[in-house]
């Protein structure tokens, strides 16, 4: 591990029960590999900053501990249906089978992800294998028939995984008010407090939570927006694998999308996994981030349980910013993930309000000053008096660059114009 500020690793270490859990996972050499390491963050001031105002496009950053760190444990986060579920589980079938016990079932939906052995791919259930012709829609339904499948032997039981668990209706957030989905009643945006109010985009409302058993996970894939991600890891250990942005990240799809990197592997998969450009090991209680703008995967190792929630991001560093920008773009994101350009341009809305939102929030006082609600891992000592300098500077960059958008120059509103223009106010933090 390394001290507060970060940095390179010269490869990690393990447990003796760790390196049991490994063996016959992905290539021990690729895991130990320094170059491909993770970068650790021991301090949590340290690790909510380098998220506000870092670059992260080929890089995973771990906060080893965060859950308890930035008091996000389970019996303080999830709804006590849920938690009561999965901590009496030992599969996602029986899982699966308690959730669907619960009267307040109907209350959530999820996605349920198994794997097509005879390609190595990964598909949805969307109705009963015996019936596909029967589109099942509600978690009832879908539960119901992948038990069905389960119990005739369709696919692998240990390969099943729970996807994007969230509430069926919008609710109001307990700390924030505002409308979600996500379960989750503390999220790293709660952490924040105001400095989150210094992003360009931030999605909770759609947060999902995964549940997977050893050697299930999340197949091949880029995010259909290039933001980032944010990782709370309440139980089980995963593995990783990230893939430079760009071209690299579109021909590792080419060969392989939707493919989960089970083992045994095949020859290109593990060939695949020697050009990613991170591997990283997350334990139980990490809290990490990444992009997922690059292609990515994730492979549940433990023999435990692993649940994990997501929430999505965008921050005004002007590298992350203008990769967010290019979603759709061919060149940068494979054109099989792209998300359709009228929902990007309602994304796009939610950016020039959050931009028109820190024009309001820069006349006002200091995130930590005023009155305001101070975030957590403030109040627990974390200074940093060139933060807010630097969310300046980076506010104004990303003024100009956004207004370079066709879309957004024609719907921003003026005081946006106004500042991105210079008539009215000095460029934020050039002072």
């Amino acid at each position: 591990r390394v001290g507060a500020m970060g940095g390179p690793q010269h490869g990690p270490e393990f447990s003796v029960a760790e390196e049991r859990m490994l063996e016959g996972t992905w290539p021990m050499d690729l895991i130990r590999d320094p170059t491909k390491q993770p970068r650790v963050v021991t301090d949590p001031g340290e690790f909510l900053r380098e998220l506000l105002i870092g670059e992260h496009l080929n890089d995973c950053v771990v906060l080893p501990g965060g859950v308890d760190l930035l008091d996000m444990r389970l019996d303080q986060t999830f709804p006590d249906d849920v938690r009561q579920c999965f901590e009496s589980s030992d599969t996602v079938a029986s899982f699966l089978t308690s959730l669907r016990s619960q009267p307040n079932c109907a209350a959530y939906k999820l996605r349920l992800m198994y794997l097509d052995h005879n390609k190595r791919r990964q598909k949805e259930v969307t109705g009963s294998v015996i019936s596909p012709q029967i589109r099942k829609d509600t978690i009832v339904e879908k539960i119901d028939a992948c038990l069905e499948d389960l119990n005739a032997q369709r696919f692998d039981a240990n390969l099943l995984y729970v996807t994007e668990l969230r509430h069926q209706n919008t609710l109001r957030h307990p700390l924030s008010g505002e409308k979600v989905k996500t379960i989750v009643r503390k999220d790293i945006k709660d952490e924040l407090g105001n400095w989150a109010k210094w992003t360009s985009y931030w999605d909770r409302f759609d947060e999902g939570i995964f549940v997977g058993g050893r050697f299930s996970g999340k197949a091949l894939h880029v995010d259909q927006v290039l933001w980032s991600n944010v990782g709370k890891n309440w139980a089980g250990n995963k593995l990783v694998a990230l893939w430079p942005p760009g071209q690299p990240s579109i021909d590792v799809l080419d060969d392989l999308q939707n493919s989960l990197f089970t083992p045994p592997l095949t020859r290109q998969e593990a060939n695949a996994l020697r050009s990613a450009s991170t591997i990283a090991f997350v334990r139980p209680g990490d809290v990490f981030f990444f992009s997922g703008g690059v292609s990515h995967t994730v492979l549940s190792v433990s023999p435990e349980l692993s649940l994990t929630g997501y929430e999505s991001f965008c921050t005004l560093n002007p590298r992350q910013l203008d990769f967010f920008l290019s979603t759709g773009d061919d060149r940068i994101q494979h054109y099989d993930f792209g998300m359709p350009e009228d929902e990007f341009e309602d994304l796009k809305d939610d950016l020039m309000d959050a931009f028109e939102d820190m024009v309001d929030e820069d006349r006002q006082a200091h995130p930590t000053e005023g009155g305001t609600r101070e975030p957590g891992w403030w109040r627990r000592g974390y200074k940093d008096p060139q933060l807010l300098d630097t969310l300046r500077r980076f506010y104004s960059q990303g003024l100009r660059r956004i207004l370079q958008d066709a879309y957004i120059r024609k719907n921003a509103a003026s005081s946006v114009l106004e500042v991105g223009g210079g008539a009215k106010r000095a460029k934020c933090g050039d002072s």
